[in-house]
């Protein structure tokens, strides 16, 4: 990296630099206790950044303190955060610098690997330090780890692993998205969790599905974020409606949350309305959470339409997917998330400081899956459709119980209302009595009542034993 590269990359991340910084305080504290005595010195901070030290410097009686740096914008926002007159700050390079004075203690924190030339950086220290002065350098990082933390190669946190290009082919996701806008992460509800995190602030408004998986509305409030469900009809397949969120929107609103297919229903949003959803996310500025592990697992025949895919829209959009549903994979867990550059480098520091990086063995694992031969899903979906049917078809031959056909993901959503009894005592009378577990529809929101879930992940044997045991105890309920 030249230095040209570093003031292009500290530009760009200058406005956001404070809200982004962690400081360790017991660290920075053992730091300048190691250094000694401050009072009345004359400080020279080498690549002071926004000023990370400065308060220290100056709670600890410096006579002055003169900061430095490469990069214009963390300048631009130190000056604006130091107006003192203890405090001078300077755009420049410091090997080249002529100061006008010398310096009592010469400070260079958390930037000594980004020196290329490090003999000529410590003869100029040396050059500009008071006899008897003192030169502290401290970093926690190497430079190989630095090289990896800002080449924004979020996929390969485990050394040798595809490069993100090579990902993003075997993804299918070439028409849409760049490599460094992937990051692999430990399982979808991570990358959800990071996606909420690095996109939403407190008391930002969320709209999502209803009914929908439970685990939304949970990883919007741990954010601080505010979900708003959206009712689905099950006339409208339970995809949203415009008008719906049209009527759901306030000047708070920021994400839309998608699943597609989906999860309890089985409903898939068509091009139509993926498109009409794109237009109103662009007219109203607002982002698009695409929760999209069940993608592969299509009934109708019809290509997957994502909706980053739509004019405008992969600016806008965070992908979520992973390898669990498609290649049963679950308990490795490893998935990914696309999206827009400023979004994916929050999620990329948030993952580093939380996970580090996934198990290389389980990343090498989803490689080989997506490398593989794909027989083995086909023969999947191909299992999963001849249980569709049976599933769909033994409940529309209830009294009393309708199922629409869904048209992804392993679930049917029944609609149990004319037995004239809740979801959740339909749920819990079905497993006393006939030991058949199914999930009430108000597990996933207020929408769902009226209806439960039944998962198709099994056997035929054990779905037509669940049917029949089904039909049992809705016929002693008429």
């Amino acid at each position: 990296m030249g230095k040209q590269d570093v003031i292009d990359f500290f530009d760009r991340c200058a406005p956001d630099w404070d809200k982004g910084m962690v400081r360790n305080e017991a660290v920075i504290a053992q730091i300048l206790q190691n250094v000694g005595d401050f009072s009345g010195a004359d400080v020279l901070d080498v690549a002071c950044g926004t000023g990370v030290l400065i308060p220290d410097y100056l709670a600890r009686g410096v006579h002055s303190v003169t900061g430095i740096d490469i990069s214009p914008e963390m300048i631009r926002c130190a000056s604006a955060k130091f107006p003192q007159e203890r405090v001078k700050l300077l755009c420049g390079d410091v090997e080249t610098e002529p100061f006008a004075q010398k310096f009592d203690i010469c400070m260079v924190y958390n930037a000594f690997p980004h020196f290329s030339e490090s003999e000529r950086l410590l003869e100029k220290l040396a050059a500009v330090t008071k006899p008897g002065g003192r030169v502290c350098i401290a970093h926690g990082m190497s430079r190989a780890m630095l090289d990896r933390h800002h080449s924004g190669s979020a996929s390969k946190v485990s050394v040798g692993l595809m490069h993100e290009d090579e990902l993003a082919a075997l993804l299918r996701l070439r028409d849409t998205l760049n490599g460094p806008e992937i990051l692999i992460g430990a399982g979808a509800i991570s990358m959800l969790n990071l996606a909420c995190t690095a996109m939403l602030d407190i008391g930002d408004e969320v709209l999502v599905p209803d009914p929908g998986w439970a685990n939304y509305v949970g990883l919007m409030m741990q954010v601080g974020a505010v979900p708003v469900p959206v009712r689905l009809k099950e006339e409208n397949g339970f995809m949203y409606d415009v008008a719906d969120l049209r009527a759901a929107l306030t000047p708070k609103t920021k994400v839309i949350l998608l699943n597609s297919p989906s999860n309890p229903t089985g409903g898939v949003a068509s091009a139509e309305n993926l498109r009409q959803l794109a237009d109103f996310a662009k007219e109203n500025d607002l982002y698009i959470l695409t929760d999209e592990i069940y993608r592969e697992l299509l009934w109708d025949d019809e290509p997957y339409t994502s909706i980053a895919s739509f004019p405008g829209m992969k600016e806008r959009t965070v992908i979520v997917d992973g390898f669990s549903k498609t290649y049963a994979m679950t308990g490795m867990r490893l998935a990914w998330a696309a999206a827009p550059e400023e979004v994916i480098v929050v999620m990329t520091k948030l993952l580093e400081n939380v996970l580090s990086s996934v198990n290389e063995g389980v990343q090498w694992g989803g490689v080989a899956a997506l490398n593989g031969s794909q027989e083995c899903v086909e023969e999947m979906k191909r299992q999963y459709r001849r249980r569709r049917e049976i599933i769909v078809g033994g409940l529309n031959d209830m009294k009393g119980v309708s199922c629409l056909m869904p048209k992804g993901a392993f679930y049917a959503f029944p609609n149990i209302s004319q037995l004239g009894i809740p979801s959740r005592e339909f749920a819990m009378r079905l497993l006393k009595e006939k030991h058949v577990v199914v999930v009430p529809g108000t597990g996933f929101g207020e929408g769902g009542e009226g209806f439960v879930r039944l998962a198709y992940a099994t056997s035929e044997d054990n779905i037509r034993e669940g049917l029949k045991r089904i039909r049992e105890f809705v016929e002693t309920l008429s």
